[in-house]
């Protein structure tokens, strides 16, 4: 079966354990209903994710762009690339919430001078 079969393989467990966690909320009691949102709750949504969204999409499309480029010099520029980008994606999980520390608590910090939870701040 080679590539296909795990690739199938993958597909069906995701999609049982998707299954298998549903049901498993479901007799819990724990499935949240679905109903559809005022259109008030829609707005102050769109207020706040509007700009968010136009950023991710954006991102997508900037992605996509550089892959399809990759594609057409053949098959080991395409895997440098994807090298990069999974290595580019996998420290910005890790570095995007230092950096809202930093943006958030540090300023605060500072202007009060307080060295110590400054420095256990940083080291955090």
């Amino acid at each position: 079966w080679g590539v296909a079969g795990a690739a199938a393989a993958t597909a069906f467990a995701t999609v049982f354990s998707s299954g298998k966690m549903l049901m498993n909320l479901a007799k819990r009691k724990l499935l949240p209903r679905i109903s559809i949102p005022k259109l008030s709750d829609l707005k102050e949504l769109l207020a706040y994710v509007g700009p968010l969204f136009i950023i991710t999409i954006c991102r997508l499309i900037g992605f996509t762009s550089m892959q399809r480029r990759a594609m057409t010099f053949g098959t080991v520029p395409l895997a440098a690339y994807q090298i990069c980008v999974n290595a580019m994606i996998f420290f910005l999980l890790f570095g995007e919430p230092l950096s809202q520390l930093q943006q958030t608590q540090l300023p605060a910090l500072l202007s009060a001078g307080d060295r110590e939870s400054t420095k256990s701040t940083m080291k955090s």
